[in-house]
C-alpha cells in the first residue's frame, strides 16, 4: 500500500511539473501565448476579412502606393529585382527594375530605392514626383520622411589611408539636394525622421570598445547634438511631441522634451519601440533566439509597466493608430486596446515578412513571403471581441 501511494505520489508531481509551463503560458486571459497555434485563439476573436492579394512573380517584389502609410514606410525588397507598384485596388501601376542594394521603402505615395547603375530613384503613382540622383558611392540606408523628403546613406569609402568615410545625404520632395553629414570612421545604423530633422544612429569603427551614438540632425544634416552615447548599438528609437526613446540592447531610456526622464533595463534587446497617442512607450523584447517569442510592453509616461503581452514568435512590426496598438508576428496581426485586450487579429497565408496601416482609414497593408501583397480591413464595429 506504501508502494502505491509512493507511485501515486510520483504521478501527481510529474503531472504539476508537466501542467506548470501551461499555467505560466496561459496566466492572463488575454495574454498571447507563447506556442498556442492559431486555433488557440478564442473561437469569438473577430478576424480581419481581406479586401484583396497581389501575387507577384519570383523575382518581382511588389510594394503599396495606394496612399500615405503610418510609420512612413514599410521594407520590401531584400535583393535587385523588379519593384511592382500597388494601387488601392490591387491592380499594378508600375514595374521598375531596382539595383542591388538596401530594400526599397514607401511611404505609401513614393517609393526610394536604389537605382540599377548607382545612386538612388524616388518614384511616385500615375501622378507622383519623380526624381533621380546618380552616384558612384554604394547606397548602404535608405529613409523617407512623412512629408516626402528622403535621406540616403552611402559608403564605406577608403578616405587615405587610415580612415573610413560614410556620407548622409538628404534630399527635398523634390529631389534638390538640402545637405550632407559626413562620418568618419563611424557607420550609419539606422536613420529615422523626427519632425523636421532627423535621428542617426551610428557605431565608432575605430575605438575600443566601439562606441555607439544617437545623433539629433537637422532638416538639411548641417549639425549635430548628441543625444545618447553607449558602448552597445542603439538598434531602435521612436519620436513624439512629448520626448523620444531610444534602446541599446536591453537598455531602454526615454527622453522627455521637458522634465525628468526615465531608463530601465529589460530581460532581452528591445527590437521595436512605438509611442501611443498619449505619450506611453510601446516596446517589443526580442525572444532569446531569432524564432523566439517576442513581448510587448506598454510603459506609462513615469516609466512604468501598464501591461505585457506574449507574441508568438519575432516581431514584424509594431504600430499605434488612434486607441488601437497594431503588432504582427511571423503569422499573425494582432489588435489590442489600449489595455492590451486583443480586439481582432488576422492570419496569414504565408510568413510575414512586414507590415504597415495606412494613415487614413481602418485598413492595414501586409506583405508576406512568397511576393504576396495583402490589405486586411478590421472586423465591423458589431463584431468587436467582448
Amino acid at each position: 500500500m506504501a508502494s502505491e501511494r509512493h507511485v501515486s505520489g510520483l504521478w501527481a508531481a510529474l503531472f504539476i511539473i508537466l501542467l506548470l509551463p501551461f499555467l505560466f503560458l496561459r496566466q492572463g486571459g488575454e495574454s498571447l501565448s507563447l506556442s498556442a497555434p492559431a486555433l488557440g485563439l478564442p473561437a469569438s476573436l473577430p478576424r480581419a476579412g481581406v479586401v484583396w492579394e497581389y501575387q507577384g512573380g519570383p523575382q518581382e517584389a511588389p510594394l503599396w502606393l495606394g496612399g500615405p502609410l503610418l510609420g512612413c514606410q514599410i521594407v520590401l525588397r531584400e535583393s535587385a529585382g523588379t519593384l511592382v507598384a500597388v494601387s488601392v485596388e490591387g491592380s499594378a501601376l508600375w514595374r521598375e527594375e531596382a539595383g542591388a542594394g538596401p530594400p526599397a521603402v514607401t511611404g505609401g505615395r513614393e517609393v526610394l530605392f536604389a537605382a540599377p547603375g548607382g545612386g538612388v530613384v524616388k518614384r511616385g503613382g500615375k501622378n507622383g514626383v519623380s526624381w533621380a540622383d546618380h552616384s558612384d558611392w554604394p547606397v548602404q540606408l535608405l529613409t523617407l520622411a512623412p512629408d516626402g523628403r528622403a535621406a540616403v546613406v552611402e559608403g564605406p569609402l577608403a578616405e587615405g589611408s587610415a580612415n573610413l568615410m560614410e556620407r548622409v545625404r538628404f534630399y527635398a520632395p523634390d529631389g534638390s539636394m538640402l545637405g550632407e553629414y559626413v562620418l568618419r570612421n563611424a557607420s550609419a545604423l539606422k536613420i529615422e525622421p523626427a519632425g523636421e530633422g532627423w535621428f542617426l544612429s551610428t557605431i565608432g569603427l575605430s575605438s575600443t570598445p566601439r562606441g555607439a551614438r544617437l545623433l539629433a540632425l537637422t532638416r538639411e544634416g548641417r549639425s549635430a547634438r548628441t543625444l545618447w552615447e553607449q558602448e552597445e548599438v542603439i538598434q531602435a528609437v521612436a519620436h513624439h511631441p512629448a520626448g523620444m526613446a531610444a534602446a541599446s540592447g536591453r537598455r531602454l531610456k526615454f527622453f522627455p522634451q521637458v522634465g525628468t526622464g526615465w531608463e530601465v533595463e529589460l530581460a532581452n534587446p528591445v527590437s521595436h519601440l512605438a509611442f501611443t497617442a498619449d505619450g506611453c512607450l510601446l516596446a517589443v523584447e526580442a525572444g532569446g533566439s531569432g524564432a523566439a517569442p517576442a513581448r510587448l510592453t506598454l510603459f506609462t509616461s513615469q516609466g512604468k509597466k501598464a501591461w505585457q503581452r506574449r507574441l508568438r514568435g519575432a516581431c514584424r512590426g509594431l504600430f499605434s493608430r488612434g486607441g488601437t496598438v497594431l503588432v504582427a508576428d511571423t503569422r499573425l496581426v494582432y489588435a489590442l486596446d489600449g489595455e492590451g485586450r486583443l480586439q481582432w487579429c488576422y492570419e496569414a497565408p504565408a510568413p510575414i515578412a512586414g507590415f504597415a496601416p495606412l494613415a487614413a482609414g481602418d485598413e492595414v497593408v501586409v506583405a508576406t513571403e512568397g511576393q504576396r501583397l495583402i490589405l486586411i480591413t478590421p472586423p465591423r464595429p458589431e463584431a468587436s471581441h467582448e
